[in-house]
């Protein structure tokens, strides 16, 4: 089993009260496997993914229940070692990339950055811009962006 989410329940504190965001979500993901998350909006789907990754914003929080990968629970783990595995051992792609990639930046730079952190050949290097913004050009060349 490479994901496992069982009893997942989150909540946002707002200035209107409590929402509870997740109640309960449970599912499996073997290795190889695809899962799409479909539903109308607001019915969870991102804050599933958000929590998976540990990216809820400050004013959610991860209730009860269990994030399983790869035999880790995600949930018990430090901000410092959930930054070990995001990006490098698991990602998530979202629908709407305005909300992901800053406009005022330029895609490259901001693949240069992300690399920074999370490419262990540019980690390793003593030359990180350098090797990482060539890394980002290669990337970009590969789905024909100039």
């Amino acid at each position: 089993m490479l994901l496992k989410v069982e009893d997942l329940r989150v909540e946002f504190h707002t200035y209107r009260g409590t929402v509870h965001a997740l109640n309960g979500v449970t599912f499996d993901l073997d290795k190889g496997e695809v899962l799409g998350l479909a539903g109308e909006t607001g019915s969870g789907k991102s804050v599933t993914a958000l929590s998976i990754q540990r990216l809820l914003p400050p004013n959610a929080r991860i209730v009860s229940g269990k994030i399983i990968f790869d035999g880790i629970d995600l949930v018990k783990l430090s901000e410092e070692e959930m930054e070990k595995i995001r990006g490098r051992r698991m990602a998530a792609v979202f629908q709407d990339p305005h909300t992901y990639l800053n406009p005022v930046f330029k895609i490259g730079r901001q693949f240069v950055d992300i690399l920074k952190q999370h490419d262990p050949d540019v980690i390793n290097s003593d030359k990180k811009e350098k090797v990482a913004r060539e890394k980002a050009i290669q990337m970009l060349k590969e789905v024909k962006m100039p």
